[in-house]
């Protein structure tokens, strides 16, 4: 009798500001029990929420490329990656654009999930296409509620069916 081997998984994601991106990386792996661990920039960002929303626009604008930290994770260990990013003007955040244009997720199974307040713009797609040739399965949008960014606007049950479907 063979037995099917369960696919290792890693949830990586970077998270600024309100965290919410944090927030939902810790619950898959919460509930799924999957490996865990931050994408982090070497230069942390400071100032106001308005101060880093400028920064990070001018950022995107000009096709900046954070240098990040090394994970502790061997991505080889892994068969699956989940990757999150928060939306930063209708895109991906630089720190992910840096850690995917780092490391080939050619050979992986990538779910890849944004969060957004306001508009999601082309996140979502640019998050797949950064992933290259990935397998690239059950994508995410989860979107925040522009006034009140810590608050959901997609439901728990909604979330959570996504969460076990992975």
């Amino acid at each position: 009798m063979f037995f099917k081997r369960k696919k290792k998984t890693l949830v990586l994601y970077y998270s600024q500001s309100m965290g919410n991106t944090k927030k939902i990386a810790e619950k898959i792996a919460e509930a799924k029990s999957y490996d865990i661990e931050p994408i982090l920039t070497i230069k942390k960002y400071t100032g106001s929420y308005d101060d880093i929303m400028t920064q990070g626009k001018e950022e995107v604008e000009n096709g900046y490329r954070p240098e990040l930290q090394p994970l502790s994770h061997d991505l080889s260990k892994y068969d699956r990656i989940i990757i999150g990013s928060p939306t930063w003007w209708y895109t991906i955040s630089p720190a992910v654009s840096a850690f995917l244009e780092n490391n080939s997720l050619a050979s992986k199974t990538v779910i890849p999930f944004v969060t957004f307040g306001g508009y999601e713009g082309h996140s979502l797609s640019d998050l797949e296409k950064a992933c290259g040739s990935a397998k690239i399965i059950n994508p995410k949008s989860i979107q925040f509620d522009a006034e009140n960014l810590n608050k959901m606007v997609i439901s728990d049950k909604e979330l959570d069916a996504w969460i076990q479907s992975l």
